[in-house]
């Protein structure tokens, strides 16, 4: 089963790369790969997010504890037998993918990330679409269900981890140290700020050079205070998904959906009953009635 997201265009050869790649290791059950570096929109939000997101990927090819299914391939029998994406905790697009791929890693299945299958995100980012997508589409979820659940057991993705909470956590340190020492006009407490920004600075220097490379020192360096802003934003993410557990628990679905599980359906919605007899059988009344006793 082949998944592509509506705003990703594949190449021709894409889904002939994952399926050589399943066909030719049987040990594999599942691959995706990863974005083009150049996006479809050349808007500056849109390339730092797509260079970051193609940064992320180059850095975890091989082994992966997680599935990616805007442009991945599983085996349809793999993908049945775990019971395919969580539709009870997932009422839209969020981290089902994430976390199918912590299910699937949890059952022993092997999932790859191929650097060499790729495709084209169309998606046009603005600033206020990456803040609502990391706060509602990814921090939120992620401290309701998907963090207690999903373990990365490859070292990249443990190395990209912790260093996106470290510098989360220097951020706000940042932020607190900045507020009051801007209002008290504190040269220490400012300093102070400035200090953990640099940090976050030096712990993103493989990610900034791999900027460097692929659009130039200017555009690197104006990425920085991007970056200082999405792990704001993440941070506030974090918080609002601790809060949103401890107040409402795990997301669920609607309450119709919910009562639906206590009778024997299979599949939700149930598969539509066309009733032509009854169609006519109304049409038929109602012309009668109109037409009156003859």
């Amino acid at each position: 089963i082949a998944f592509v997201d509506a705003d990703v265009m594949v190449r021709p050869d894409t889904l002939r790369r994952a399926a050589t790649l399943l066909t030719s290791n049987p040990g594999v059950d599942a691959v995706f790969g990863t974005f083009d570096a150049p996006p479809a929109s050349m808007g500056f939000v849109s390339q730092y997010r797509n260079l970051l997101l193609h940064y992320y990927h180059r850095r975890q090819y091989g082994n992966a504890s997680t599935f990616k299914a805007a442009c991945g391939v599983i085996r349809s029998a793999v993908f049945e037998s775990t019971g395919g994406f969580d539709e009870w905790h997932f009422g839209r697009h969020q981290l089902e993918d994430l976390e199918l791929g912590r299910r699937l890693a949890s059952l022993g299945h092997r999932i790859v990330m191929n650097p060499y299958i790729h495709a084209t995100h169309l998606k046009r980012w603005t600033l206020r679409s990456l803040i609502v997508s990391e706060i509602v589409d990814h921090a939120v979820p992620w401290m309701r269900l998907v963090n207690r659940l999903l373990t990365p057991t490859q070292d990249a993705a443990r190395s990209l981890r912790a260093t996106k909470t470290r510098n989360v956590a220097l951020t706000w340190v940042a932020t607190a140290l900045a507020l009051p020492a801007l209002h008290q006009r504190n040269i220490i407490m400012l300093l102070g700020a400035l200090a953990c920004l640099v940090l976050v600075v030096i712990n993103n220097r493989s990610q900034l050079a791999f900027f460097r490379r692929e659009r130039g020192l200017a555009f690197a360096v104006a990425t920085i205070p991007l970056d200082i802003l999405y792990y704001f934003i993440s941070g506030l993410g974090v918080a609002a998904g601790w809060l949103a557990k401890q107040m409402l628990g795990e997301p669920r679905p609607s309450p119709v959906t919910e009562a639906f599980t206590e009778v024997p359906v299979k599949r939700w919605p149930p598969v539509p009953v066309k009733r032509v007899i009854d169609r006519y059988a109304s049409a038929g009344t109602a012309k009668e009635r109109d037409l009156g006793p003859t």
